[in-house]
């Protein structure tokens, strides 16, 4: 099949309405009813033979070119005859009649067949309507598509259409989502949700933004991001690669450079040494003569390759292509399908909407609604957020992010996979990772969190710091600490016959009731001590960091205590603190006396200040098995130097837990509040996979040289929990609070609504999910691996892109994050964000809303289960062709804005105010009465694809043939006309010619219609 013929029933410079009237002249008859074959056929004659016989007969007797119209016939007759018999097959014939009773003849009936046809006039009226459409923006953007270079080659709009109609819930799909159209957007709204939805669509497309006051970023780099292939080489998505040509900002493909010239491939020129093929004034590629090149970069036979991709001279490829499924976009279009399946989308409208408030009445626009950013926690978040990463240290967090997920992809998945099993273990829990409560509680742990961060090391290095390198440092005593501290958080006393052995407690040892205070009074007269042993033992360390011990240079009791215990081994130190507790209970009170003495000579006078009767309570530290880690963290700080600032971790730590008994209303104990948190954690088993994730976080390099990636980790806590300083809050600047304060204040107002809406549930499926693509894992080449290989890869494409901005001049990247940050306020406070979650909120409680899941799910599923083994199995997806249509409109800027154009003019068709809006509904009416799918199947037959040339869908080759009939049949000259690109004035004028023809009584189809009415029987 030539290319120009291809090319001709996009490109023509006649009107639609003559085309259809060309075709109806083929297939009814223009000039005479005489049906007569040119030779008597042997058997009896098919459809398409007798379509034939009708055109060539009605041809012949054509007043004028009757001669022409023959010689055009005569070489089309196999092409006609096959491409008709394509569409009315025997099986569909036989099924005509059922699609008569159930589905045509009643639309004839209830008139809604007639007045699908007028509405359809009414809708494509519109498009050339001055006072609906005056700037012709969806006409231009259909002129732009019809004369594309790109999207229409290798007929990727007719495989999309194809595939759709190959998936059996497509009727059902099609259904569910016209019942949108009859739902308000939100109460009193006069707008229905799938006209709210494509409006959305549109404003979401169009990337016509406000000119950036900002320089060093280009978007073209983020698409390019977006479509980039490094990294997916090794994940490829199942089924054919999705070629695509790279486009040219002119929207034309790029043309390679041949190696033995150094130039680009003939016929193309580049005459300005800019890198790509000059192009005219129309946007065409020229040859050295001026003259327009038309290599289209798909086809089929000579000159391509099994995958359809042009070839040059040498066998090479002509142009630079890529698997457009294989990219961060194709990955992340799988992605959305899957989120369709599970219910993501509805289920985050649902808690987000609840997170933003009250919906409030847009300024001078009637039945619009917004959120406003004030007081809104999500406003909130996203803010910080862009705020914090303003600073040097999240910036060398994600550079050495990025540096592992590129470089060494293998251990940037271990890691992950240790973080997944982290977050699974903790989602096994009885933690409920919604609860408002948990974030308040996280609240309230922050100043003390602050507090630990600030302690004064020798170097001022932060406290986390040195506690991460020697977790990992002290190996499988750490491994084994989670499990005795777990016995001194859950016991207040440790009861152990062999004190100094490695067994654990006995499980009968007293508990803490964490619902209790405490201290508490029962029976009205005992008070009971319900502190935990870890508790008792921290709060002796810290009221113990007293006096001045004599020859010790100063140290207090705690730092001595420690320095000593830190040379001695744990069973040793266990039988010390045996022997000590033994003197003080044995000597009847004489021992206590002593030590009390002894405490008061060096200077622990306070009442405050530890007793002999609280170093009780390291009996059951001894008993716990904690020595086995404490002594060694104790040796390593004091072998460092930094034994001081242990005890004032033990100090801090101890000193919150005594705020409960401060007399004071206003303060309280985090580390008590923490603790059954802690408890459930340490349950969980969690504790494991953060001692692997650990292993990394320890040894990867920072890639700002300072330290490991465990290091950038903890210094960029540091910053996000100083509040010594003012920083900047969505509310303006404050003092007194941190960056994490203020996240995590937002995330607290932000559960608290999502709780008082009963849209916890939503949030957590939506975490669930989120959470999924950690901890589905596998075993593969006897590693623990993510079964979704392309995280990896998507995470560095994400990264990467963030880092573009980043790595700007600082001046520069501080000027996008604050322009960000006023994008976000406006996006937040914009109707398209009220419109998209009011839609998704519907969505939840949406009858048919399965059904619509299922049906976009599939779409975007490269390998649907109604394709496993079927016929289709092995050939393009739905999928497939999506992604390669939106692949190339994303590299044409203009092309994207014109389906924002399109999207923005149906959603207006679907206004209830408009007198199109039935359109939609009379459709699906007539599709859903075909029970037996008769249209469906005939509209995919009418588009396969046939023959081994792979030559052109059944269809559009009637549509030629009818094009060359009208050329002939309008020509003064009898001849039919070249192929030439449509102008927006030759559109207008078609399309006000097939408003006519579908609007006028006295044409075929209104013939059609009356006999239909007027026809005998029931």
């Amino acid at each position: 099949m030539a290319w120009w013929t291809t090319k001709r029933v996009s490109k023509t410079p006649k009107g639609l309405g003559i085309l259809l009237g060309g075709s109806l002249c083929l297939v009814l008859g223009c000039q005479s009813t005489s049906v007569e074959f040119r030779k008597a056929p042997e058997t009896r004659a098919s459809i398409g033979e007798m379509v034939y016989a009708i055109a060539r007969t009605n041809g012949q007797a054509s007043l004028t070119c009757s001669a022409e119209l023959e010689q055009l016939l005569e070489r089309e007759r196999e092409r006609l005859i096959r491409s008709v018999d394509a569409i009315l097959t025997p099986s569909n014939v036989l099924m005509l009649p059922t699609l008569m009773s159930q589905s045509i003849l009643p639309a004839a009936d209830d008139g809604s067949l007639e007045s699908m046809t007028d509405t359809l006039g009414t809708a494509i009226g519109l498009l050339v309507d001055d006072s609906f459409e005056p700037d012709r923006k969806a006409l231009e953007a259909i002129v732009d598509l019809l004369n594309s270079d790109t999207i229409l080659q290798d007929q990727h709009l007719l495989e999309f259409s194809r595939t759709l109609l190959a998936d059996p819930g497509l009727v059902d799909g099609i259904h569910a989502i016209s019942g949108l159209s009859e739902l308000p957007l939100r109460a009193g709204s006069e707008q229905n949700a799938l006209s709210a939805l494509l409006q959305v669509a549109s404003d979401l497309v169009n990337i016509e933004d406000e000119a950036s006051s900002c320089t060093g970023l280009q978007p073209e780099d983020s698409i390019a991001r977006l479509l980039s292939s490094e990294g997916f080489a090794s994940v490829p998505i199942r089924g054919d690669s999705a070629w695509v040509a790279r486009l040219n900002t002119s929207g034309t493909p790029k043309v390679r450079t041949n190696p033995a010239t150094n130039s680009l491939y003939e016929p193309f020129v580049d005459n300005d040494s800019d890198g790509s093929a000059d192009h005219n004034g129309q946007g065409r590629p020229i040859n050295s003569l001026g003259e327009e090149i038309d290599i289209p970069p798909f086809g089929y036979g000579d000159g391509y390759d099994a995958s359809h991709r042009k070839l040059s001279g040498d066998g090479d490829f002509l142009y630079q292509y890529y698997d457009a499924k294989n990219t961060a976009f194709g990955h992340g279009l799988r992605v959305t399908g899957e989120a369709l399946a599970s219910g993501l989308l509805s289920h985050v409208s649902s808690f987000v909407d609840a997170a933003m408030g009250t919906q409030i009445d847009c300024l001078g626009e009637e039945d619009c609604k917004r959120y406003t950013s004030q007081g809104n926690p999500i406003f909130q978040i996203l803010f910080t957020l862009l705020e914090v990463a303003k600073y040097d240290k999240p910036i060398a967090f994600l550079e050495t992010w990025s540096t592992l997920l590129r470089n060494d992809p293998a251990v940037a998945e271990d890691v992950l996979v240790s973080l997944g099993q982290i977050v699974d273990a903790i989602g096994n829990s009885s933690l409920d990772g919604t609860s408002p409560a948990l974030y308040d509680l996280v609240g309230e742990t922050l100043p003390l969190i602050g507090q630990i961060f600030r302690i004064q090391t020798r170097f001022n290095t932060p406290m986390p710091r040195l506690l991460m390198g020697l977790i990992s440092e002290l190996g499988t005593n750490a491994r084994e600490f989670p499990t005795q501290l777990l016995a001194t958080i859950e016991y207040r006393t440790l009861l152990k016959e062999n004190e100094c052995s490695a067994e654990p407690p006995d499980p009968n040892s007293p508990a803490v009731d964490f619902s209790r205070p405490r201290f508490y009074v029962q029976n009205g007269t005992t008070t009971v001590d319900n502190r935990s042993s870890i508790e008792k033992s921290l709060e002796i360390l810290a009221t113990a960091d007293c006096g001045s011990v004599p020859f010790t240079g100063g140290k207090t009791v705690t730092h001595t205590i420690i320095d000593l215990m830190s040379r001695l081994s744990p069973e040793t130190v266990c039988n010390l603190i045996d022997d000590l507790l033994g003197l003080l209970g044995v000597t009847g009170g004489f021992g206590e006396a002593v030590v009390n003495s002894s405490l008061f000579v060096v200077g622990c006078t306070s009442p405050d200040d530890v007793r002999a009767s609280d170093l009780f309570a390291l009996d059951d530290l001894a008993k716990s098995g904690a020595l086995n880690f404490y002594l060694p963290v104790a040796k390593t700080f004091r072998q460092e130097g930094e034994l001081r600032a242990l005890v004032s971790l033990f100090a801090t730590v101890g000193f919150d837990l005594l705020k409960d008994e401060d007399q004071s209303a206003n303060t309280a104990s985090a580390v008590r509040a923490i603790l059954p948190v802690l408890a459930e954690i340490l349950r969980s088993g969690a504790m494991d996979s953060f001692f692997d994730l650990n292993e990394y976080l320890v040894t990867i390099p920072s890639s700002d040289g300072d330290g490991t990636l465990a290091d950038v980790i903890i210094d960029s806590g540091a910053r996000l929990l100083d509040s010594t300083g003012t920083i900047n809050t969505a509310s303006g600047l404050q003092g007194g609070v941190s960056l994490a304060s203020e996240l995590i204040d937002g995330i607290q107002v932000a559960a608290q609504r999502i709780d008082s809406a009963n849209q916890g549930p939503a949030l957590a499926s939506s975490a669930g999910f989120l959470s999924g693509y950690l901890t589905q894992t596998e075993m593969r080449d006897g590693a623990l691996r993510l079964v979704d290989q392309s995280l990896v890869p998507q995470l560095a494409s994400g990264l990467e892109a963030v880092l573009e901005a980043a790595r700007l001049p600082s001046d520069q990247y501080q000027c996008v994050i604050s322009e960000w940050q006023e994008q976000t306020k406006s996006q937040v406070e914009s109707k398209t964000v009220a419109a998209l979650l009011s839609v998704g909120v519907l969505l939840q409680d949406y009858p048919q809303r399965a059904q619509i899941d299922l049906f976009l799910s599939r779409i975007l599923d490269p390998n649907p289960p109604h394709l496993e083994g079927g016929p289709t199995q092995g050939g393009p997806t739905s999928y497939d062709e999506l992604t390669r249509i939106v692949s190339e409109l994303l590299q044409s800027p203009e092309r994207l804005d014109g389906a924002s154009d399109l999207l923005r003019f149906a959603s207006a068709l679907l206004d209830p105010e408009r007198q199109a809006h039935s359109l939609f509904l009379d459709f699906d009416r007539l599709l859903y009465r075909d029970e037996q799918r008769v249209l469906v199947q005939m509209s995919a037959d009418a588009l396969g694809v046939r023959g081994q040339d792979r030559e052109l869908a059944p269809l559009l080759v009637l549509l030629d043939i009818a094009q060359s009939y009208s050329d002939i049949l309008s020509s003064q000259q009898c001849v039919e006309l070249p192929p030439s690109p449509v102008t927006l004035a030759e559109l207008e004028e078609s399309l006000a010619s097939l408003v006519s023809f579908l609007r006028d009584d006295d044409s075929p189809l209104a013939f059609v219609f009356d006999l239909l009415r007027k026809r005998s029987g029931p």
